[in-house]
């Protein structure tokens, strides 16, 4: 709750992305929303996307590096001690968009992060 309370930016995202979430037709489109430093664009996920989270555009291996770094899918994450957890003790496999699958074990990296977790919980769901 303090996170959503507390980042306008984040709730401004999550608002109107659960509106359209579950909609077929909204899959293969970009999101647009409004936040406090204006309109932000969140990209759908595909072939390419990677080039947006590269920071070292000189190095050629950054790309096929970037792919192993951007979580496609994966377990449910809970804050709950492990009651909504697929995998006891806490953890998560996690789908990279370069087709390798990897076991997070919580907290960790994201998306197995607590960040996460409290976005996923029943409080947050229930908001919208």
């Amino acid at each position: 709750m303090w996170i959503m309370s507390n980042n306008p930016d984040l709730a401004a995202m999550f608002l109107p992305f659960y509106a359209v979430l579950g909609d077929p037709a909204q899959n293969d489109k970009d999101f647009t929303f409004n936040s406090s430093q204006g309109q932000k664009t969140m990209f759908r996920l595909r072939e390419g996307i990677e080039r947006f989270v590269i920071t070292d555009i000189n190095n050629p291996a950054a790309s096929s590096r970037a792919q192993s770094e951007i979580p496609v899918s994966g377990d449910w994450v809970s804050t709950d001690g492990g009651q909504e957890f697929n995998h006891l003790p806490g953890g998560c496999n996690v789908l990279f968009m370069d087709g390798h699958v990897e076991f997070l074990r919580y907290p960790s990296k994201w998306p197995v992060t607590k960040t996460m977790a409290i976005l996923q919980s029943q409080e947050v769901a229930n908001m919208f």
